[in-house]
């Protein structure tokens, strides 16, 4: 997602924002600076691919042809048939549960869908990449601006890759992800839009024009984009470059549709000895000379001695994958604490909830986190901020509220997927199910939350979670100012676990629910309510569909 680029480029070093020539950028392609090319700098020199990953890897992933219905649009406008190449990576089910990130790639002139595939052993590179841990796994799609009716001539190329937005926007991204599962729920335009952050678009050549224009179409359908040895030509053209003009468009872009707040990255390369390194040489010192194009959005790096060719490809795309698609794993699972089994005396009565005599309960062992659910986490995972109570004050660190139960189960899915984890929520039959055998995150049942919120094994009885005195564990209607508070402020219980009474309520799955969704009933009390409602035997019994400020979630897994 883009706010995990905003986390790796966030404290960069910008060395070349202002004062950069292109004399100094040919400098730099004279030596090697001595450092990895790490994304510590706005520019530099990219690594090369060590040879272990140019082999094939014992893992393998697969490449499979697509035809799709287009149209003609550099030409007559009649329903065409074209092709791509779809790679998916080992162990992709088509049948299962996980989403994946999804990488386009164009040609140059005279290419051909499939050729990244085929060349320079890239695909070994992607194997190798997912199979090492470098990033995660992704489907990467091998495309093509021609067509049957298409001439392969140099002024008829560039009419093909002119229009090819058209053939992307309405045909080919919706034909891929309509068969492939990527992180666009649906083939609907809305949908297409909203997983932007899982998209990126490279190209080399006329694909690195390609891919700028891309850009400057389809920023709302693209977040990441990977130009190779080339410049933007929304003006112009080769010869023409018109380098101020275009930039200075790309720069009103990025303004008036507010993406340095929606987040946008370019990862801009060429090789030191490349043919055509000219063009990108003026579109990178315009770029960085700009304030507007901080390392958090655009970085340039060349290839010591790279010409123009897929050996160059392969190198910048093994520098620019772990940058853009890191296997990164939040930091949600250090927050967990290992609630051991056992059986307790509970209120807790899931064919009837508001059924309040006490029984004995046993629970298996768990994980539950310390904290409730925050704003800053649920906000890099959806991109969206749902609560109303927005005075600025420690805001992001607040736990989140005003989510309904089936907010609760898309953000846990995308949640478990990008730390590459299992779906625990599947629809069938009309209900939501969860299967606790899954690693990934889910709600606390019922019973698992009561345990919890009584300290587990290591209970000492209290009246609340962790004391007899709410005001030192909860926050609610005599101490809370009437919001709620940053996480973690007040003494936790037995367990070492904050926020469980008071603060925000926090909804649990009860499987006996005759409805769609069983995330339906939230436990602990919150900030509006008096302290008799923040004990751990109170629930309240809601909708799926319900919100309010004051009802939140806390994450849970069933093994690490």
């Amino acid at each position: 997602m883009i706010t995990k680029q905003k986390s790796l480029f966030g404290l960069l070093f910008v060395i070349l924002i202002c004062g950069c020539s292109k004399e100094d950028l040919n400098a730099q392609s004279s030596k090697r600076n001595g450092q990895e090319a790490t994304m510590n700098n706005q520019t530099g020199f990219t690594q090369p691919v060590p040879s272990e990953y140019t082999r094939q890897a014992s893992q393998k992933g697969s490449v499979t042809r697509l035809d799709y219905t287009s149209k003609d649009y550099a030409g007559n406008g009649k329903a065409i048939t074209k092709t791509a190449y779809v790679y998916t990576p080992y162990g992709y089910n088509e049948k299962g549960s996980e989403r994946y990130d999804i990488l386009y790639l164009m040609h140059g002139w005279g290419g051909h869908a499939g050729e990244y595939f085929e060349m320079a052993d890239i695909k070994n590179v992607f194997d190798n990449l997912i199979e090492k841990g470098k990033i995660k796994p992704l489907i990467v799609v091998s495309a093509t601006f021609y067509n049957a009716n298409s001439g392969s001539d140099f002024g008829s190329s560039v009419a093909e890759l002119r229009s090819f937005h058209n053939d992307f926007e309405k045909h080919l991204m919706p034909a891929v992800e309509g068969k492939y599962r990527t992180y666009a729920v649906s083939t609907s335009d809305a949908d297409l839009k909203a997983s932007r952050s899982h998209r990126a678009f490279g190209g080399f050549s006329l694909g690195s024009v390609t891919t700028w224009l891309e850009f400057c179409h389809d920023s709302d359908y693209i977040s990441s984009f990977i130009p190779m040895s080339g410049s933007s030509w929304y003006y112009g053209g080769f010869g023409d470059f018109q380098i101020k003009k275009n930039v200075d468009f790309i720069e009103n872009l990025v303004r008036d549709n507010k993406l340095n707040e929606r987040g946008y990255f370019i990862y801009h390369a060429v090789g030191t000895n490349d043919a055509v390194k000219e063009q990108s040489y003026m579109m990178a010192e315009e770029m960085l000379s700009r304030k507007t194009f901080s390392s958090e959005h655009y970085v340039f790096y060349q290839k010591q001695d790279g010409i123009h060719d897929h050996f160059a490809v392969r190198e910048f795309l093994y520098n620019a994958l772990p940058v853009i698609f890191p296997k990164k794993q939040t930091s949600e699972s250090n927050n967990l604490v290992l609630v051991k089994g056992g059986t307790f005396l509970s209120t807790s009565d899931t064919k009837n909830p508001d059924d309040y005599r006490q029984h004995r309960e046993t629970v298996e062992d768990f994980y539950i986190s310390k904290y409730e659910v925050t704003v800053a986490l649920y906000k890099s995972v959806t991109g969206k901020n749902p609560t109303s109570a927005r005075d600025g004050t420690d805001e992001m660190n607040r736990p989140v509220e005003n989510i309904s139960g089936y907010d609760c189960i898309d953000f846990l899915n995308v949640l478990s997927c990008l730390e590459g984890l299992e779906e625990c929520y599947n629809f069938a039959n009309g209900k939501w199910t969860c299967d606790f055998s899954k690693n990934g995150y889910r709600l606390p049942t019922l019973p698992e939350w009561e345990y919890a919120a009584r300290g587990g094994s290591l209970s000492k009885g209290y009246k609340y979670s962790g004391s007899n005195r709410l005001s030192e564990v909860g926050w609610y209607d005599e101490n809370s100012g009437g919001h709620a508070h940053q996480v973690g402020l007040l003494k936790p219980n037995e367990l070492g676990l904050y926020d469980m009474s008071g603060n925000v309520g926090e909804r649990c799955w009860n499987p006996s629910y005759k409805g769609e969704n069983p995330a339906h009933v939230g436990r602990g009390g919150c900030w509006i309510y008096y302290e008799g409602y923040c004990a751990p035997d109170y629930r309240f019994v809601t909708t799926e569909n319900f919100k309010q400020d004051g009802l939140g979630i806390r994450l849970v897994r069933s093994k690490i």
